[in-house]
């Protein structure tokens, strides 16, 4: 274990549009709290994978191709973001294709943290993301079971 500048990069990339989008809000849709099992796989995964890319010796050992894409995926995620902010932050646009890419906003940033943990052969931080792979994507799909209209994942 020890601090890792690049972890810590990949995390601020994560949380920075994170939090602008907690203090905006998101119009018309109530805050649901979700309490069940995908529930606790995506927040412990979310822990660990947060401490994993503070703490867990992230490395960059060079320039290869599982980097340069965890680096794409990671600027795709945040080119997302821009797009979803331009407009009315409504949960019907969070759950828009970004480039073909169901679900981006759940998708982007656990591919990235998969291939950086490729990159950087961390099999902690890999486990981790496949974990959190899991608990929020899974969230993310539960979503459109509950708007009122029925709008599905398109």
């Amino acid at each position: 274990m020890g601090f890792s500048w690049l972890g810590t990069l990949f995390l601020v990339a994560l949380l920075i549009p994170n939090i602008i989008w907690a203090r905006r809000g998101m119009m018309g849709s109530p805050v649901v709290e979700r309490q069940g099992f995908l529930s606790v796989l995506e927040r412990t995964g979310q822990a660990a994978v947060s401490i994993l890319l503070v703490l867990g010796n992230i490395r960059f050992s060079g320039w290869n191709a599982w980097f340069i894409v965890s680096l794409s995926l990671m600027a795709l995620y945040e080119l997302w973001w821009i797009r979803f902010f331009r407009g009315e932050p409504t949960e019907k646009r969070l759950s828009q294709r970004f480039l073909g890419i169901p679900l981006p906003g759940a998708v982007l940033p656990v591919l990235a943290f998969i291939t950086l943990a490729v990159a950087t052969r961390n099999i902690p931080l890999g486990s981790a993301a496949c974990v959190f792979a899991v608990g929020h994507i899974g969230e993310h799909l539960t979503h459109p079971k509950e708007r009122p209209n029925g709008d599905t994942v398109a």
